[in-house]
């Protein structure tokens, strides 16, 4: 049987040997305690210390010990929490490219690349592919087809209003851009008028006169007056709800004539 002393320089210069820190100066004792504290660590290890470089991504900070396969072919192996690559799904990232992420390993992305894109928006609001618009409260809303507009270039990626829209998308229910109404009234102790909707700007005028004259707007600007003959005027006559408006004691203005209204809705 061959001698400790006779194959200690092999054992010592042997990957364990420097693993484990043996020298030439190592006694056999050295060399059985050094072996018994090496610790056993099965088939797999946990760590979540991830770091990376130039071109590669590594799992730091691993235990030391020994390692084994006990007959797996998956073994042995190194493991880190899925949560550590963060939660992207394939609806966050691009068609196209490739992530990985709590979701699996280079998953291809899905979402839309309208960057080059000019589309113009309907009034669809069943299908998320296509823009959609409706216009309310004085502005044109726009919702963009679900994906990625990443360009700010008129030439290359926008979304269009056709310029002549005469309805726009509201819970389903086509919504009128204006709305109009026309009415008179030929009593001096004015009246409610129902129109279908609140409007914003009306106008009064006496058949076949210059006067009474009268303006309603809360529209951008806030004027309610009627201005009758001889310097006369009235403040504050008119008043609107959601079904119409309502106009107060006209005084002598009308007389036996007709005062013409025209209501409408701006939005």
């Amino acid at each position: 049987m061959t001698s400790f002393e006779n194959t200690k320089s092999e054992i010592v210069g042997s990957a364990l040997g420097k693993a484990i820190g043996l020298s030439t100066s190592s006694t056999w004792n050295d060399v059985v305690t050094k072996i018994k504290s090496v610790a056993d660590r099965g088939t797999d290890q946990t760590t979540n210390s991830i770091g990376w470089g130039s071109g590669y991504f590594a799992l730091n900070s691993i235990p030391e010990g020994y390692y084994r396969s006990s007959g797996y072919s998956w073994a042995p192996e190194i493991r880190t929490n899925r949560s550590n690559f963060g939660t992207a799904s394939a609806g966050n990232v691009l068609s196209g490219v490739t992530f990985t992420s709590q979701n699996g390993i280079r998953i291809s992305g899905t979402m839309k690349n309208y960057t080059n894109s000019i589309q113009t928006a309907t009034t669809d609001a069943t299908d998320s592919s296509k823009s959609c618009y409706w216009a309310r409260n004085g502005y044109i809303d726009v919702i963009p087809a679900v994906g990625y507009w990443g360009s700010w270039n008129w030439d290359r990626s926008y979304i269009r209003v056709p310029d002549r829209y005469n309805d726009g998308y509201n819970a389903g229910v086509n919504a009128k851009t204006s709305k109009s109404w026309t009415g008179h009234i030929n009593t001096t102790s004015g009246g409610s008028f129902t129109t279908g909707f609140q409007p914003n700007v009306i106008l009064l005028k006496r058949d076949g006169d210059n006067f009474p004259i009268g303006v309603y707007c809360s529209y951008g600007i806030s004027v309610n007056h009627i201005e009758g003959p001889s310097n006369s005027h009235l403040s504050n006559i008119f008043s609107t709800n959601s079904n119409g408006f309502s106009l107060g004691t006209l005084n002598a203005y009308t007389k036996d004539k007709y005062c013409y209204c025209a209501a409408f809705k701006i939005v």
